[in-house]
């Protein structure tokens, strides 16, 4: 343990004269003082100095002093030739007792409680696809509902195409589609909570037939409304009913030939098949005997139902 810095007595101070004092600060430094004395009681008996002999020189060693906590004295006394400075012996610092009142030591810790357990198992689950816990407070099972509702509306849609607007069956189709997806979703929820599951079956056995039917609605829409269908399909139309009236002018004027009793009689009857057929549209036919003959027959049409009139050109 090391001696804290301060005035300490001068172990060079001879026995005589005034003592003194000399601070340290880790070594003895050159600052001295006088000792403060106690005012004498009666006068001192005076001692004749003793003689001492020259110690032998000894030249002291002094560290360079820091900044002193204390001013430096006014008053310095050294000795050249004194005896060596020895270091005053380490004093143990000195424990002051704590002032009464204040606690020794800390007071202990309160005791902490453990959690209370929980009073049911504690579940959890990482399925948030749809709010399941609201169909659970709610007793329904939402999926198998859609399962069920979709299919019936897309159906209605379907239907309602032919009458109102052809994008009414793809809007059908779609939710045919999304019905069948919910049944999925609605047949998993009811193995899990237990409700809606007949619901959703039904759905998955409907939704693809709806679905079947409803693509071939949005197919033949599709084809019908195709210009070209349309051009084709009326010049196959027409031509059925070109062939039908050739058919018919054939045998009413074989009827009639025989009733007059001419001798050839009609073999073919040709008329033009590009032409429309609408009300008033008036075409040239021939008419080919079995004579080889031909003879052309002027034909009208009276009506949109391919009704018409024929007349046999007089050569």
């Amino acid at each position: 343990m090391s001696t804290p810095s301060g005035w300490y007595p001068d172990p060079s101070s001879p026995p005589t004269g005034a003592p003194q004092l000399r601070w340290w600060d880790g070594a003895w430094t050159e600052h001295t003082r006088p000792a403060e004395m106690a005012p004498p009681v009666a006068a001192a008996p005076v001692i004749p100095e003793p003689v001492y002999a020259a110690p032998a020189p000894v030249a002291p060693t002094y560290a360079a002093p820091t900044a002193p906590a204390q001013p430096a004295p006014a008053y310095v006394h050294t000795y050249e030739d004194g005896p060596a400075l020895v270091p005053p012996a380490p004093q143990a610092p000195t424990l002051q007792p704590p002032a009464a009142g204040l606690p020794t030591t800390p007071p202990p810790m309160p005791p902490v409680a453990p959690p209370a357990a929980p009073s049911a198992p504690l579940t959890g689950s990482n399925y948030n696809f749809y709010n399941e816990g609201k169909d659970a407070a709610h007793g329904k099972n939402t999926f198998a509902n859609n399962a069920l509702l979709l299919p019936i509306l897309g159906v209605v849609m379907i239907i309602a195409s032919n009458f109102l607007a052809p994008i009414l069956s793809t809007i059908g189709v779609l939710a045919t589609i999304a019905g069948f997806v919910f049944a999925i979703l609605g047949i998993r929820r009811a193995n899990r909570t237990g409700r809606g599951k007949g619901k959703a079956i039904t759905g998955l056995i409907i939704a693809p037939l709806i679905l079947i039917v409803g693509l071939g609605v949005v197919l033949t829409q599709a084809i019908v409304s195709n210009p070209e269908f349309q051009e084709g399909f009326s010049a196959g139309m027409n031509a059925d009913l070109v062939e039908q009236i050739e058919g018919n002018i054939k045998t009413d004027m074989t009827a009639q030939f025989v009733a007059q009793g001419i001798a050839a009689m009609p073999t073919a009857v040709d008329c033009p098949a590009d032409t429309g057929l609408a009300s008033g549209t008036e075409l040239v036919c021939t008419a080919t005997f079995d004579d080889a003959t031909t003879q052309p027959v002027n034909v009208t049409i009276t009506d949109d139902k391919a009704g018409f009139t024929w007349e046999l050109q007089a050569q």
